[in-house]
Protein backbone atom coordinates (compact mmCIF):
# COMPACT_ATOMS: atom_id res chain seq x y z
CA UNK A 1 0.00 0.00 0.00
CA UNK A 2 1.34 3.42 -0.98
CA UNK A 3 0.17 6.45 0.98
CA UNK A 4 -0.20 9.55 -1.20
CA UNK A 5 -0.79 13.07 0.09
CA UNK A 6 -2.26 15.38 -2.57
CA UNK A 7 -1.52 18.90 -1.36
CA UNK A 8 -1.26 21.50 -4.15
CA UNK A 9 -1.65 25.26 -4.14
CA UNK A 10 -4.00 27.06 -6.52
CA UNK A 11 -3.01 27.44 -10.16
CA UNK A 12 -3.15 31.22 -10.14
CA UNK A 13 -5.85 32.71 -12.35
CA UNK A 14 -7.20 29.33 -13.51
CA UNK A 15 -8.01 26.80 -10.77
CA UNK A 16 -8.33 27.18 -7.01
CA UNK A 17 -6.55 24.75 -4.69
CA UNK A 18 -9.71 22.74 -4.00
CA UNK A 19 -10.27 22.21 -7.74
CA UNK A 20 -6.63 21.19 -8.27
CA UNK A 21 -6.82 18.71 -5.38
CA UNK A 22 -9.97 17.13 -6.81
CA UNK A 23 -8.55 16.67 -10.30
CA UNK A 24 -5.25 15.15 -9.14
CA UNK A 25 -6.89 12.86 -6.59
CA UNK A 26 -9.43 11.60 -9.13
CA UNK A 27 -6.79 9.59 -11.01
CA UNK A 28 -6.11 7.48 -7.90
CA UNK A 29 -9.74 6.54 -7.25
CA UNK A 30 -10.23 2.78 -7.34
CA UNK A 31 -6.52 2.04 -7.10
CA UNK A 32 -6.31 -0.82 -4.60
CA UNK A 33 -2.64 -0.20 -3.88
CA UNK A 34 -3.21 3.46 -2.95
CA UNK A 35 -4.47 5.26 0.13
CA UNK A 36 -4.96 8.90 -0.79
CA UNK A 37 -5.42 11.94 1.46
CA UNK A 38 -6.17 15.43 0.17
CA UNK A 39 -5.35 18.84 1.62
CA UNK A 40 -5.53 22.13 -0.29
CA UNK A 41 -2.34 24.15 0.21
CA UNK A 42 -2.15 27.87 0.90
CA UNK A 43 0.78 30.13 1.70
CA UNK A 44 -0.66 33.64 1.80
CA UNK A 45 -1.29 33.93 -1.93
CA UNK A 46 -4.49 33.84 -3.95
CA UNK A 47 -7.08 31.52 -2.39
CA UNK A 48 -5.73 31.71 1.15
CA UNK A 49 -8.78 33.46 2.53
CA UNK A 50 -11.12 30.70 1.31
CA UNK A 51 -9.03 28.12 3.16
CA UNK A 52 -9.15 30.18 6.36
CA UNK A 53 -12.92 30.54 6.02
CA UNK A 54 -13.27 26.77 5.66
CA UNK A 55 -11.51 26.13 8.97
CA UNK A 56 -12.45 29.05 11.21
CA UNK A 57 -15.84 30.39 12.26
CA UNK A 58 -15.66 33.82 10.63
CA UNK A 59 -18.09 36.50 9.60
CA UNK A 60 -17.80 37.67 6.00
CA UNK A 61 -17.60 41.44 5.68
CA UNK A 62 -18.53 42.54 2.16
CA UNK A 63 -17.27 45.90 0.98
CA UNK A 64 -16.99 47.58 -2.42
CA UNK A 65 -13.42 48.77 -2.97
CA UNK A 66 -11.20 49.94 -5.82
CA UNK A 67 -9.12 47.55 -7.88
CA UNK A 68 -5.47 48.39 -8.77
CA UNK A 69 -6.61 50.75 -11.54
CA UNK A 70 -9.29 52.51 -9.48
CA UNK A 71 -12.31 50.59 -10.77
CA UNK A 72 -14.92 49.48 -8.20
CA UNK A 73 -15.00 45.77 -7.40
CA UNK A 74 -16.87 43.66 -4.86
CA UNK A 75 -14.45 42.88 -2.07
CA UNK A 76 -14.66 41.11 1.24
CA UNK A 77 -12.63 40.03 4.23
CA UNK A 78 -13.15 37.70 7.17
CA UNK A 79 -13.68 38.78 10.76
CA UNK A 80 -13.78 36.83 13.98
CA UNK A 81 -14.04 38.83 17.20
CA UNK A 82 -11.49 41.63 16.76
CA UNK A 83 -9.32 39.83 14.14
CA UNK A 84 -9.69 40.62 10.43
CA UNK A 85 -8.25 38.39 7.70
CA UNK A 86 -7.63 40.42 4.55
CA UNK A 87 -6.23 39.01 1.31
CA UNK A 88 -4.36 41.50 -0.87
CA UNK A 89 -5.34 39.59 -4.01
CA UNK A 90 -9.04 40.07 -3.18
CA UNK A 91 -9.21 43.64 -4.50
CA UNK A 92 -5.58 44.39 -5.46
CA UNK A 93 -4.80 41.13 -7.25
CA UNK A 94 -3.04 40.59 -10.54
CA UNK A 95 -5.83 38.25 -11.64
CA UNK A 96 -8.26 41.21 -11.67
CA UNK A 97 -6.48 42.81 -14.64
CA UNK A 98 -6.19 41.74 -18.24
CA UNK A 99 -2.60 41.22 -19.32
CA UNK A 100 -2.59 44.37 -21.46
CA UNK A 101 -3.69 46.47 -18.44
CA UNK A 102 -0.91 45.34 -16.09
CA UNK A 103 1.28 48.36 -15.50
CA UNK A 104 3.03 48.95 -12.14
CA UNK A 105 3.47 52.62 -13.03
CA UNK A 106 -0.30 52.94 -12.70
CA UNK A 107 -1.48 50.20 -10.33
CA UNK A 108 -1.62 50.72 -6.59
CA UNK A 109 -2.81 49.00 -3.42
CA UNK A 110 -5.44 51.57 -2.36
CA UNK A 111 -8.31 49.04 -2.39
CA UNK A 112 -6.59 46.83 0.17
CA UNK A 113 -6.17 49.92 2.33
CA UNK A 114 -9.91 50.51 2.05
CA UNK A 115 -10.56 47.00 3.41
CA UNK A 116 -8.12 47.65 6.27
CA UNK A 117 -9.81 50.98 7.05
CA UNK A 118 -13.22 49.27 7.06
CA UNK A 119 -11.93 46.63 9.49
CA UNK A 120 -10.52 49.35 11.75
CA UNK A 121 -13.94 51.03 11.73
CA UNK A 122 -15.33 47.68 12.89
CA UNK A 123 -12.94 47.94 15.86
CA UNK A 124 -10.65 45.15 14.71
CA UNK A 125 -7.42 45.38 16.68
CA UNK A 126 -5.54 42.67 14.79
CA UNK A 127 -5.21 42.68 11.00
CA UNK A 128 -3.89 39.51 9.36
CA UNK A 129 -2.82 40.58 5.88
CA UNK A 130 -2.28 37.81 3.31
CA UNK A 131 0.24 39.24 0.88
CA UNK A 132 0.44 37.08 -2.25
CA UNK A 133 -0.86 37.74 -5.74
CA UNK A 134 -0.82 41.53 -5.91
CA UNK A 135 -0.77 43.57 -9.11
CA UNK A 136 1.24 46.39 -7.53
CA UNK A 137 4.77 47.48 -6.68
CA UNK A 138 3.97 50.60 -4.68
CA UNK A 139 5.69 49.99 -1.36
CA UNK A 140 2.39 50.19 0.51
CA UNK A 141 1.83 53.83 -0.45
CA UNK A 142 -1.62 53.00 -1.79
CA UNK A 143 -2.86 51.32 1.37
CA UNK A 144 -1.37 54.16 3.39
CA UNK A 145 -3.37 56.77 1.50
CA UNK A 146 -6.59 54.78 1.91
CA UNK A 147 -6.10 54.20 5.64
CA UNK A 148 -5.56 57.93 6.10
CA UNK A 149 -8.67 58.76 4.05
CA UNK A 150 -6.85 60.43 1.16
CA UNK A 151 -8.38 60.30 -2.35
CA UNK A 152 -7.38 57.63 -4.85
CA UNK A 153 -4.52 58.57 -7.17
CA UNK A 154 -4.74 57.08 -10.67
CA UNK A 155 -1.07 56.17 -10.60
CA UNK A 156 1.45 54.35 -8.46
CA UNK A 157 1.90 56.92 -5.65
CA UNK A 158 5.66 56.35 -5.71
CA UNK A 159 5.64 58.26 -9.01
CA UNK A 160 3.48 61.15 -7.82
CA UNK A 161 4.57 61.94 -4.29
CA UNK A 162 7.98 62.89 -3.00
CA UNK A 163 6.86 63.32 0.59
CA UNK A 164 4.21 61.29 2.38
CA UNK A 165 2.35 62.15 5.56
CA UNK A 166 4.20 59.60 7.62
CA UNK A 167 3.20 60.88 11.09
CA UNK A 168 -0.47 60.74 10.04
CA UNK A 169 -0.22 57.06 9.10
CA UNK A 170 1.82 56.25 12.20
CA UNK A 171 -0.94 57.65 14.38
CA UNK A 172 -3.63 55.73 12.45
CA UNK A 173 -2.01 52.32 12.99
CA UNK A 174 0.01 52.67 16.19
CA UNK A 175 -2.41 50.71 18.41
CA UNK A 176 -3.15 48.01 15.82
CA UNK A 177 -1.45 44.62 15.60
CA UNK A 178 -0.54 43.53 12.07
CA UNK A 179 0.49 40.03 11.00
CA UNK A 180 1.84 39.93 7.46
CA UNK A 181 1.54 36.45 5.93
CA UNK A 182 3.95 36.20 3.00
CA UNK A 183 4.49 33.53 0.37
CA UNK A 184 8.08 34.64 -0.39
CA UNK A 185 11.17 35.57 1.61
CA UNK A 186 12.45 38.31 -0.71
CA UNK A 187 13.74 41.59 0.68
CA UNK A 188 12.22 44.89 -0.44
CA UNK A 189 15.07 46.19 -2.61
CA UNK A 190 18.02 44.84 -4.55
CA UNK A 191 18.30 42.18 -7.27
CA UNK A 192 16.12 39.79 -5.24
CA UNK A 193 13.66 42.50 -4.24
CA UNK A 194 10.15 43.54 -5.16
CA UNK A 195 11.03 45.53 -8.29
CA UNK A 196 13.50 43.21 -9.98
CA UNK A 197 11.88 39.86 -9.17
CA UNK A 198 8.17 40.64 -9.22
CA UNK A 199 7.96 43.82 -11.31
CA UNK A 200 8.18 42.05 -14.71
CA UNK A 201 5.32 39.64 -13.95
CA UNK A 202 3.18 42.67 -13.08
CA UNK A 203 3.86 44.37 -16.40
CA UNK A 204 7.11 46.28 -15.77
CA UNK A 205 9.65 46.56 -18.57
CA UNK A 206 13.40 46.95 -17.97
CA UNK A 207 13.20 50.74 -17.59
CA UNK A 208 10.20 50.50 -15.26
CA UNK A 209 12.09 48.10 -13.00
CA UNK A 210 15.03 50.46 -12.63
CA UNK A 211 12.79 53.48 -12.00
CA UNK A 212 10.60 51.70 -9.45
CA UNK A 213 13.67 50.37 -7.65
CA UNK A 214 15.05 53.91 -7.35
CA UNK A 215 11.75 55.29 -6.05
CA UNK A 216 11.35 52.35 -3.64
CA UNK A 217 14.80 53.03 -2.19
CA UNK A 218 13.87 56.68 -1.68
CA UNK A 219 10.64 55.68 0.07
CA UNK A 220 12.52 53.21 2.26
CA UNK A 221 14.97 55.94 3.24
CA UNK A 222 12.08 58.20 4.32
CA UNK A 223 10.78 55.46 6.62
CA UNK A 224 14.10 54.16 7.95
CA UNK A 225 14.43 56.80 10.74
CA UNK A 226 11.18 55.52 12.31
CA UNK A 227 12.51 52.06 13.15
CA UNK A 228 15.62 50.34 14.50
CA UNK A 229 15.19 47.56 11.91
CA UNK A 230 17.34 47.66 8.79
CA UNK A 231 14.44 47.78 6.35
CA UNK A 232 16.64 46.77 3.42
CA UNK A 233 17.34 43.40 5.07
CA UNK A 234 13.93 42.35 6.39
CA UNK A 235 13.01 39.02 4.76
CA UNK A 236 9.53 38.87 3.28
CA UNK A 237 9.20 42.64 2.93
CA UNK A 238 9.39 42.33 -0.85
CA UNK A 239 6.12 40.41 -0.99
CA UNK A 240 3.12 42.00 -2.75
CA UNK A 241 5.23 44.81 -4.14
CA UNK A 242 6.46 45.92 -0.71
CA UNK A 243 2.93 46.56 0.54
CA UNK A 244 3.93 45.89 4.16
CA UNK A 245 6.79 48.42 4.26
CA UNK A 246 5.04 51.27 6.13
CA UNK A 247 3.31 48.79 8.46
CA UNK A 248 6.66 47.31 9.51
CA UNK A 249 8.46 50.65 9.69
CA UNK A 250 5.83 52.51 11.70
CA UNK A 251 4.42 49.83 13.99
CA UNK A 252 6.54 47.77 16.38
CA UNK A 253 3.69 45.25 16.75
CA UNK A 254 3.85 44.22 13.09
CA UNK A 255 5.13 40.68 12.50
CA UNK A 256 6.03 38.94 9.24
CA UNK A 257 5.34 35.21 9.12
CA UNK A 258 5.96 32.76 6.30
CA UNK A 259 2.67 31.62 4.79
CA UNK A 260 3.50 27.92 4.95
CA UNK A 261 4.23 28.23 8.67
CA UNK A 262 0.98 30.15 9.22
CA UNK A 263 -1.14 27.51 7.50
CA UNK A 264 0.78 24.64 9.05
CA UNK A 265 -0.29 26.00 12.44
CA UNK A 266 -3.88 26.13 11.17
CA UNK A 267 -4.07 22.83 9.24
CA UNK A 268 -1.08 20.74 10.47
CA UNK A 269 0.62 19.91 7.17
CA UNK A 270 3.49 18.45 9.20
CA UNK A 271 1.36 15.58 10.50
CA UNK A 272 0.09 14.83 6.99
CA UNK A 273 3.63 14.76 5.60
CA UNK A 274 4.69 12.28 8.30
CA UNK A 275 1.79 10.00 7.32
CA UNK A 276 2.56 9.99 3.59
CA UNK A 277 4.97 7.95 1.46
CA UNK A 278 4.54 10.29 -1.50
CA UNK A 279 3.61 13.97 -1.63
CA UNK A 280 2.07 15.49 -4.75
CA UNK A 281 2.08 19.29 -4.76
CA UNK A 282 2.14 22.05 -7.33
CA UNK A 283 1.21 25.54 -8.44
CA UNK A 284 0.57 27.54 -11.58
CA UNK A 285 4.25 27.93 -12.39
CA UNK A 286 7.15 25.99 -10.90
CA UNK A 287 10.13 28.32 -11.21
CA UNK A 288 12.82 30.05 -9.16
CA UNK A 289 10.17 31.59 -6.90
CA UNK A 290 9.02 28.12 -5.83
CA UNK A 291 12.18 27.88 -3.72
CA UNK A 292 11.85 31.42 -2.32
CA UNK A 293 9.49 30.44 0.52
CA UNK A 294 6.36 29.52 -1.46
CA UNK A 295 4.12 26.78 -0.11
CA UNK A 296 4.93 24.00 -2.61
CA UNK A 297 8.65 24.61 -2.14
CA UNK A 298 8.39 24.52 1.65
CA UNK A 299 6.20 21.41 1.51
CA UNK A 300 8.78 19.73 -0.70
CA UNK A 301 11.57 20.80 1.64
CA UNK A 302 9.84 19.25 4.65
CA UNK A 303 9.00 16.13 2.65
CA UNK A 304 12.61 15.67 1.56
CA UNK A 305 13.82 16.15 5.14
CA UNK A 306 11.47 13.35 6.25
CA UNK A 307 12.58 11.03 3.45
CA UNK A 308 9.39 11.29 1.38
CA UNK A 309 9.12 11.24 -2.41
CA UNK A 310 7.89 14.58 -3.70
CA UNK A 311 6.20 15.08 -7.07
CA UNK A 312 5.46 18.53 -8.47
CA UNK A 313 2.85 19.50 -11.05
CA UNK A 314 2.93 22.98 -12.57
CA UNK A 315 0.89 24.73 -15.21
CA UNK A 316 4.35 25.55 -16.51
CA UNK A 317 7.70 24.20 -15.29
CA UNK A 318 10.77 26.40 -15.72
CA UNK A 319 13.16 24.63 -13.34
CA UNK A 320 13.45 21.34 -11.46
CA UNK A 321 13.54 22.49 -7.82
CA UNK A 322 16.02 20.83 -5.48
CA UNK A 323 13.62 18.91 -3.23
CA UNK A 324 11.39 17.46 -5.95
CA UNK A 325 11.96 13.90 -7.16
CA UNK A 326 10.07 14.65 -10.37
CA UNK A 327 8.12 17.52 -11.91
CA UNK A 328 5.39 17.47 -14.55
CA UNK A 329 4.04 20.36 -16.64
CA UNK A 330 0.41 20.55 -17.73
CA UNK A 331 1.41 22.36 -20.93
CA UNK A 332 4.49 23.40 -22.88
CA UNK A 333 6.18 26.80 -22.78
CA UNK A 334 4.53 27.91 -26.04
CA UNK A 335 1.04 27.95 -24.47
CA UNK A 336 -0.55 31.37 -24.24
CA UNK A 337 -2.28 32.61 -21.09
CA UNK A 338 -5.66 32.21 -22.81
CA UNK A 339 -4.85 28.60 -23.73
CA UNK A 340 -3.73 27.89 -20.18
CA UNK A 341 -7.04 29.14 -18.79
CA UNK A 342 -9.22 27.48 -21.43
CA UNK A 343 -7.70 24.01 -21.07
CA UNK A 344 -6.59 24.15 -17.43
CA UNK A 345 -8.75 21.27 -16.20
CA UNK A 346 -8.10 18.87 -19.08
CA UNK A 347 -4.37 19.62 -19.10
CA UNK A 348 -4.09 19.06 -15.35
CA UNK A 349 -5.99 15.79 -15.63
CA UNK A 350 -3.64 14.58 -18.38
CA UNK A 351 -0.59 15.50 -16.29
CA UNK A 352 -2.10 13.74 -13.27
CA UNK A 353 -2.45 10.53 -15.28
CA UNK A 354 1.26 10.80 -16.11
CA UNK A 355 2.03 11.14 -12.40
CA UNK A 356 -0.07 8.06 -11.64
CA UNK A 357 1.80 6.08 -14.30
CA UNK A 358 5.14 7.32 -12.93
CA UNK A 359 4.24 6.16 -9.42
CA UNK A 360 2.33 2.95 -10.06
CA UNK A 361 3.30 1.40 -13.41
Amino acid sequence: MIKILVCPDSFKGTLNAKEVVGIIASVFQGQKRVECRTMPLADGGEGSIELINAHLACDIEKFSALNPLGEPVDGYYLRTNDVAYIEVANVSGLHLLQKENRNPRLTNSYGTGQLIAHALDKLCGHIVLLLGGSATVDGGTGIMQAICGHPFVFQNPLFTSKEFRIPELKQAIENIKFTLVTDVCNTLTGKNGASYVFGPQKGADVNDVVTIETLMCQWLNQLQPYTSLDLSRVEGLGAAGGIGLPLVALNKETKIINGFDFFNDLLNYEQAIKWADVIITGEGCIDEQTEMGKGPGRLAQWGAMMGKRVIGIGGMVKIHPTNFNAVFATCNSSCTEVQLQRHAKSNLLAASHKVRAYLLD
